[in-house]
Parts: structure tokens; sequence; C-alpha cells
């Protein structure tokens, strides 16, 4: 789909405002403690040391492993339930991320390594078994699925705006394998049972969390799955199994089941697969012994260094012609995602679980080229953003579409203004922004009222995070510094905009409370009431100073002409074409 690119600087802030660092540093006056009893421990209790931060009165445990390394002999297999051995863990330094690109801001504070598999709790300062059971809130990361940390995500705010409003809850960030080693495409992956192996990940964390998070104090069957980009595909995929329990509500920040280009694992982007091994000359780097296995067998015996680098090389040097970052990404492997998404929405095999998604105003503006000069260029960078090159027909089609007009394009509401570069920039990043996300969440919703179901809702974000280049607009991931109330007057916010990071932190509160951003029915709110999707397909827009309501019905025709051609765009079926 879309190459990490200017995704990067966005979420810089976010790990320069944690309070919380690699390691704990403040004198604290307690020493917070949980005993868990996983279901590898034959009934035994694991003692868990936190860190106590009284001046936010929060506890919090940092890099509690959830399953087994992935290293070695289970690297490329689904995630094993982690077994303890001893009786205590000290959970007080952030955990590495998974291996990828360390010199992003997507890749957190704390280093990278294969062995990533762990998970940060935050709590209300003394929480626990004995507490009243309050919802929990489990962040899944976005990165494109080449990026991402959970110590890029400090809670503190989001969870002191609950506590001072008698809405306390658990948070709980889940880490989970990238690149080919979560996310491998073709012929071997796919005969190695290897493919969305980071879907596993989450799924496991995900049960850890229904296992444990009682010893936390949390209600297991509060649990509220949010995340953005990356992270809120995957939760949008984990409705494709209609019998899900792992959760009882969704928030999804600009990311629903297509917006990842998917197609069956044996039989897309195999080109990725091969590049990779020809890079890391898998089949003789690992020595003789090693030389006349499988290429398949030879990755798996690659030195962790050897193979980040060839796929960083593979990146590099193949991106365009790749098509980004999805050559590594979820893909249709028969069991966790059994058929096209898009089909599958359609058919109604999905669980009915209620949801919030929504997107920004500029989705677009941070993944394409501003160097494009004329329409023939805006043609090529389509073609090499999509898994199935579209034809000369629907090329057409596009820019009869989306003209090129600069008043009309994105970022929207700037007139003519270019910014400096080429009217074709606004054009292409509206395509881009209408082809990746917005048609894609439009269809979730349209499909989830077509089969009955009434408990979605969706949202526009229209506020730039402070300090964003103009010619960005809206860009994607912009409503994450207000989640996370990363928005301070002392950051360069005003009075306007740090109000709206407290009313999108109580509509998601509310959410994880009782599945209605509003809150409980018939109490007196603030908030601007927000209905559900329904059948005027009602929408929410974001904004400082007002929040306001708006038919999701923006450039109908556009998103109707991606919805109704989607093996014309993100559904790959051959092998290298």
């Amino acid at each position: 789909m879309l190459p990490l690119l200017l995704l990067t600087t966005l979420s810089l802030a976010l790990v320069g405002a944690s309070p919380i660092s690699t390691r704990a540093t403040d004198t604290a006056p307690r020493i917070p403690q949980v005993t868990i009893i996983p279901s590898t421990s034959n009934g035994e209790g694991i003692t868990l040391t936190g860190i106590a931060y009284p001046q936010f009165k929060q506890d919090v445990y940092l890099g509690i492993p959830f399953a087994e390394p992935p290293v070695e002999d289970l690297r490329f297999r689904p995630p094993q339930s982690k077994v303890y051995n001893s009786s205590s863990f000290s959970a007080i330094v952030q955990p590495p991320a998974c291996l990828q690109n360390p010199n992003t801001s997507l890749s957190g504070n704390s280093g990278i390594s294969e062995d990533c598999l762990y998970l940060n709790v935050y709590t209300p300062e003394g929480w626990g078994p004995q507490s009243p059971p309050i919802p929990v809130m489990v962040w899944i990361y976005g990165g494109s699925y080449q990026a991402g940390a959970t110590s890029s995500y400090n809670a503190t705010a989001l969870m002191a705006r609950g506590m001072a409003t008698n809405r306390p809850f658990i948070f709980v960030a889940v880490a989970y394998r990238l690149n080919i080693l979560g996310f491998g495409y073709g012929a071997e992956i796919a005969a190695n049972n290897a493919a969305n192996l980071g879907l596993r990940d989450i799924t496991l964390g995900l049960q850890w969390v229904q296992d444990n998070i009682w010893a936390f104090g949390g209600d297991p069957t509060q649990v509220t799955a949010f995340g953005q980009s990356a992270g809120a595909i995957s939760i949008s995929l984990l409705y494709l199994n209609r019998n899900t329990t792992l959760f009882r509500s969704a928030i999804m920040e600009s990311g629903a089941q297509s917006v990842a280009p998917l197609g069956p694992t044996a039989t897309t982007w195999q080109v990725g697969y091969d590049l990779l091994t020809d890079t890391s000359n898998s089949t003789t780097v690992v020595g003789s012994a090693a030389y006349n296995q499988s290429t398949f067998e030879c990755l798996k015996a690659l030195p962790a260094p050897a193979l980040l680098n060839a796929t960083l090389q593979v990146y590099c040097e193949h991106m365009t012609e790749l098509t980004g970052s999805f050559i590594y990404g979820p893909s249709i492997d028969g069991d966790l995602i059994p058929d096209s998404p898009h089909t599958m929405l359609q058919e109604g095999k999905f669980a009915q679980i209620p949801f919030i998604s929504g997107n920004c105003l500029d989705e677009g503006t941070s993944f394409v080229p501003t160097s494009v000069t004329n329409e023939t260029q805006v043609g090529l960078y389509i073609e090499a953003a999509e898994p199935v090159h579209p034809n000369v027909s629907i090329i057409g089609d596009l820019f009869q579409l989306y003209p090129n007009n600069a008043s009309l394009g994105s970022p929207y509401g700037t007139g003519n203004e270019t910014f400096g570069f080429a009217p074709e920039f606004k054009q292409i990043a509206a395509i881009v922004g209408d082809a990746q996300f917005q048609a894609n969440r439009r269809w979730f919703l349209e499909q989830a009222r077509a089969h009955g179901q009434s408990d979605t809702w969706s949202y526009l974000w229209t506020e730039p995070p402070a300090g964003l280049a103009a010619y960005r607009g809206v860009a994607h991931s912009s409503e994450v510094y207000y989640v996370f109330g990363f928005t301070t007057l002392e950051t360069g916010y005003n009075a306007s905009q740090v109000a709206l990071a407290s009313r999108v932190e109580d509509y998601w509160i509310n959410f994880a409370y009782y599945t209605d951003p509003n809150g409980p029915s018939g109490t007196t709110s603030n908030l601007t009431y927000w209905p559900a999707y329904g059948a005027n397909s009602t929408m929410l827009q974001f904004a400082a100073g007002n929040d306001t309501l708006i038919p999701d019905t923006y450039r109908k025709t556009q998103m109707d002409f991606f919805n109704g051609n989607p093996t014309a765009f993100n559904y790959r079926r051959s092998l290298y074409g």
C-alpha cells in the first residue's frame, strides 16, 4: 500500500512527551505488586513488581512477557504462551521493540530485538484484585506493519482524564512482530503456516488480558481494543472471526479491513520473499550445514541482524516496484483471514461487536511525493501504490473523479493554495487518502448497517497537531496526539485544542465503559450528542472550538467507485503480475 515515508515524523512527540523512561528513576514511596496465575503455571502465582508514580496516582508494569521469545526454533511460528520460570518478575523496564528500522520515531526509546513479545499495563494507584473491576483499554500500535513500539505510547494523560472524571480504567499496550517475521507473503510462508504471525501475536496478547487482567483489578468482560493505522487494521481483521470473545468493543482510528492490500498468502507478493532471500544470500550465509536447506529454513537460521538488514535493503532498493510497505502485511491465509475482507463484509461474515471507526481529514498527504508535476507522474505513482496496477481506463476514471483542480484537492479547505508544489500533489493526496483509508472505513460501516448492526459510530478528525507543516493539512495520525493527551499549552497547543483533547478522551472512555461514546442514557454531558451511524450515515466532526454532526456522504461518487471496484485496487491474485 504505502511506504512509511513521512508517517515516522508524526510519532516523535509521543516518545518525547513520555515521562516513563526506559528505567524508572523516581523514588517511589511504595512498590506496587500484583500476582497473576497464568494458564501455563499449573496454578502457581507469579508476582509482578511495577513502578509507582504517585505524582500521577498511577502504577505501571512494563515489559511483561506474554509469549515465549519468538527466536531460534520459534521464529516463523505462532506465538507460544509464556512459561514463567520464576515465581516473580520485575516489570520496571520498557521492553524492546520488535525488529525494525531503529532510526525512526516509531521504533520507541528502548531498542529493538527479535525477543519482543511483551506488554505494558497502567493501573490507577494501588489497584488490584481487591478493587472494583474496571474497564480495560488495549492499545495496538500502527506503523505500516514495518514499525511501531509499545514504548512510544504513554497513557498517563489519558488515564488521568478517566480518573479525574470518576471513570478509572486500565490501559494495556501489546507488541507484535513486524515485517517478514510477522507478516510474510509467498508460497514458502504459506507452506509453513507462517502468515499473519503478528496478528496471532495480537490475539495471544488479548487472550493474556482475558486470563490475567483480573489481577490488576480489570474486568475481562469490559475490554475495548483500540488502535491506529496498522493497529486499527489489525483490530478490524479480528472482526472476521464472528465468534471472537477477545474484546467487547473497538475503536479503529484510520484503519479498516481492506486498507492493507490483501491477497492469498501463497500467490501474492512472492517477489518480495524472493528478493529477501536473494538479498540476504540466505542459502550460503548461514554456513554449509544449511546450504542444501530450503530458503525458508535458511531464513529461519539467519542471524537476526542479517535478516533485518536484508529486509531494510529490500525496502530501500525496491520500494516503488513492491508497492511500499505492504509487501509484508496481512494476507488471506484461509484461517485468521479466510477470504477477501471486502467480500466477507459484504456477505455479513463478521462479528457484530460495537465499534467506532473514523478518519483524519487529509489521510493521503503523508504518503505521496511532493515532487509530482504532471498527470503522467500521478498515474505512475498510483500504479506503484496499488497491488493491482490499475489499467489505463481505471486511471482515466480517477482523473475524471479527481480533476487536477487545487481547490478540490487535499489538504482540503485550502482553496487554490499549493504550498509551493505543483497542483498534482493535492490531486494525488486526495486519491490516495480516499482509496486507502476513507473508502474502506465507509465500506465497513455500510456493510455493518446492511447486516443489521446498529451500534456503530464514525468520525472525521479535522484538527492538526501543533507544528505540522501546512501542506500536510490534518494528516494521518493527527488525532493520536489528542487521544493520548499530549496537547498542553506548554507544547504549543491553544486552549481550544486542549479542550478538544479532553472531549475525545471523554468519548473514548465513555465507549470503554458503556459501549456508547455518549455515556449512559439519560445523563447530562457537555459533549455534543453523537448519534450512531444509522440510516443517515451520521458522523461526528471533531474540531477545536466545536464538534458538529455531518453526513458521511462527502465524495460519495468517488468512494463508491473504489468500493465498487475492489479487485482493481486492493486485492491481488497473481503471482508476479
